[in-house]
């Protein structure tokens, strides 16, 4: 894995989050120096647009 392809499910498969607590969300907290390609359940309008205003993406796997 990339460091600039986060993948929700890395978390939870390397134990690092508990898949019991739920789904991950993307807020918008701190700053990013460089362009990431995210793959999150939810993501914050605003986090979203911080990610694609450095050339990233992110990708929603959850729909309301």
């Amino acid at each position: 894995m990339k460091p600039t392809d986060i993948k929700e499910n890395y978390f939870f498969e390397k134990k690092i989050l508990n898949k019991s607590k739920g789904s991950l969300k993307l807020l918008n907290v701190g700053e990013l120096s460089s362009p990431i390609k995210i793959e999150v359940s939810f993501a914050s309008k605003k986090a979203i647009e911080k990610v694609e205003k450095l050339g990233g993406s992110v990708v929603i796997t959850k729909k309301n």
